[in-house]
């Protein structure tokens, strides 16, 4: 039975450090540096989404399912416009649209897509800007609670006001942005 014992904690010790060493991997000790940045102009493909932030990442699959069928969807960045705060809004009344970041050559392929899904221009915006590394399926979970703190602290000490946020999955660089356009001064 001790035998048994050791190898069961054996296990549960292994499991454990496998799973730091994951959570780890996925940026949970990453050091969140905010910046102001201008980005943009880009043009986007998006579909609407009322709900949970989490459920998002469907609404972007959804977008790649039709979307691939006429371009390479492996060398864009997906795209998220956040409009609401969780932290004020309820969740079944989230607000956001998501999709892809266009080029000029896939925006010409896409035709009829163009009825399907919402095409929307981003002009140059000046942002409070946060990256975050994207390594595993947890940094999409691990980032934003990192993140948007100190975006959100950073915005209110300089009095910018921001209506919306922006996350771009940039999967060529491996990274996440959290944009916060800066509409104006407080």
């Amino acid at each position: 039975m001790e035998d048994y014992m050791k190898k069961v904690i054996i296990i549960i010790v292994l499991l454990v450090v496998v799973l730091a060493i994951i959570i780890g991997y996925s940026g949970i000790f990453y050091s969140v540096t905010i910046t102001e940045k201008e980005i943009g102009p880009f043009t986007m493909i998006l579909q609407k989404h009322k709900g949970s932030y989490y459920k998002t990442g469907e609404i972007i699959d959804q977008v790649n399912a039709e979307l691939k069928k006429v371009v390479d969807t492996t060398k864009l960045a997906g795209v998220g416009l956040y409009y609401d705060d969780p932290a004020k809004v309820k969740e079944e009344n989230l607000r956001s649209e998501c999709g892809f970041i266009l080029g000029r050559t896939d925006l010409a392929k896409i035709g009829s897509l163009k009825t399907a899904f919402i095409i929307k221009d981003f002009k140059k915006t000046l942002c409070v800007m946060g990256e975050f590394p994207l390594r595993t399926f947890l940094s999409y979970m691990i980032g934003p609670s990192k993140v948007y703190p100190k975006l959100g602290k950073y915005a209110n000490d300089k009095k910018y006001n921001v209506e919306y946020s922006v996350e771009i999955y940039d999967m060529q660089s491996k990274k996440i942005l959290y944009c916060m356009p800066v509409i104006n001064k407080k």
